[in-house]
């Protein structure tokens, strides 16, 4: 559990301890990740024939996978089946966070009437994924196990591609947390924690108690993690796309209540994914 300091205990009118503030920090659906993984491993890319385009990079990762759009109207079908209300709904920049939102609007149906009109916040945008990938990734992913099997093998055996793309990703992300990677237009890990905690800041000053629902990237979500329950430390850990994890703020405290929920996809096969 995590004190804030003094002075941030939040009281009613009537100047009794007011309600916990509740957040609920969604993960984007699944993303476009088999299209990026495709462009890194051309073997024109990585002999330097050819270059990637950071903006081509993008376009792909910042667009949800059919199966990502499923996840997100499940998770909407479950908000609406339990009655959940919302005092504010926070969404990311990204098209892919206006994306996961739009189709738990759908999955909710007439419930999300019930919802207010989401406040984007520009400072829960995930690090700069697309620069990452296109200027670190292309020149390693041929010498990585498994990463030209799987890629031939995309079409019948999607299991291991997904498997060896989650791999290489994470391995890049902990290469950039480390400060191995120092590339223009990717911000240094310090920065990219300054600001997703202060993304967390801006969130809980908005509202002074009830539940708020936050639709962001892994990494912002990791980040205000830490945040909250700074005794276990920074490290990087992966959460299902569409999970939900929540942060109670009560009496000056944060005190994490779960991580990484995906009670809404139980059971059905497919819809349990990393990236």
């Amino acid at each position: 559990m995590n004190t804030l300091g003094t002075g941030h205990t939040r009281l009613g009118c009537d100047g009794t301890v007011a309600p916990p503030l509740r957040l609920h920090l969604i993960r984007h659906g699944k993303a476009m990740s088999s299209r990026v993984l495709s462009r890194v491993s051309d073997p024109s890319v990585a002999d330097g024939q050819s270059e990637l385009d950071p903006a081509k990079i993008s376009a792909d990762y910042d667009a949800l996978h059919p199966v990502g759009c499923e996840q997100a109207r499940r998770l909407g079908a479950h908000l609406a089946k339990a009655g959940h209300t919302f005092e504010r709904v926070v969404c990311g920049p990204m098209q892919r966070h206006q994306s996961t939102l739009e189709h738990m609007r759908l999955g909710a149906g007439l419930h999300a009437c019930h919802w207010p009109e989401a406040v984007t916040i520009e400072t829960t945008r995930e690090v700069a994924f697309e620069v990452l990938v296109s200027r670190h990734l292309a020149s390693t992913i041929h010498t990585l196990p498994g990463a030209a099997e799987a890629k031939a093998a995309e079409a019948t055996r999607q299991g291991a591609q997904h498997e060896t793309t989650t791999s290489l990703v994470a391995n890049l992300i902990m290469a950039w947390q480390r400060g191995e990677i120092d590339a223009e237009g990717v911000e240094s890990p310090e920065a990219f924690r300054t600001r997703s905690r202060a993304a967390l800041s801006e969130i809980t000053s908005l509202v002074g108690s009830g539940d708020v629902a936050v639709i962001t990237s892994l990494g912002v979500i990791n980040e205000m993690l830490a945040a909250a329950a700074p005794s276990t430390g920074a490290a990087f850990r992966w959460l299902n796309n569409a999970s939900v994890s929540r942060i109670r703020l009560q009496e000056g405290r944060y005190e994490i209540e779960c991580v990484g929920d995906t009670s809404h996809l139980a059971g059905e096969a497919g819809l349990a994914t990393l990236i």
